[in-house]
């Protein structure tokens, strides 16, 4: 049994000097800067703006969330379309890489990164992928391929 007048109240009040000074110290030369979380309500409205984009784009998959703002539209698979696609998704994309992370809290920080990942899958699937440019044939395969292997998980192509 420790006595209180013995070595652990000298080796709290150390400790407790030790961890003070190491906080204070690593703080030092570094340039005042926003508190955590106050982008978070900026960040939120781009995400907003960035959502609504998306609905509109898609609004199949708009629908299917239950949002009927946009049923009364369709896709638009245009060249013209596509490409207004995505010249607004690399303008999303800069403006997100704009955004200070050090003023986000960590939910709005992980939201961020998912977000750009979200955009840049996009953004291949129009650039890249092109799957609306290899004809109304290709998309119906690709459309029943899943629906079979979402209906029949256990049979697979051989």
């Amino acid at each position: 049994m420790v006595r209180p007048g013995g070595w652990l109240i000298p080796a709290l009040a150390a400790l407790l000097v030790m961890t003070t000074t190491a906080q204070g110290c690593s703080r030092q030369g570094e340039p005042p800067g926003h508190a955590a979380g106050s982008g978070d309500d900026a960040f939120r409205r781009l995400a907003s703006e960035i959502l609504e984009f998306t609905y509109k784009r898609d609004p199949s998959n708009a629908t299917y969330l239950g949002i009927h703002k946009y049923d009364n539209i369709i896709r638009d698979y245009s060249a013209t379309g596509v490409k207004s696609d995505v010249e607004a998704i690399k303008s999303f994309q800069g403006r997100l890489n704009d955004v200070d992370t050090g003023a986000l809290s960590l939910d709005a920080q992980l939201d961020l990164e998912q977000t750009k990942q979200a955009l840049e899958g996009m953004r291949l699937h129009d650039e890249v992928i092109r799957p609306w440019a290899k004809g109304s044939r290709h998309l119906q395969q690709r459309y029943h391929e899943r629906r079979l292997r979402h209906h029949f998980p256990h049979l697979r192509p051989a």
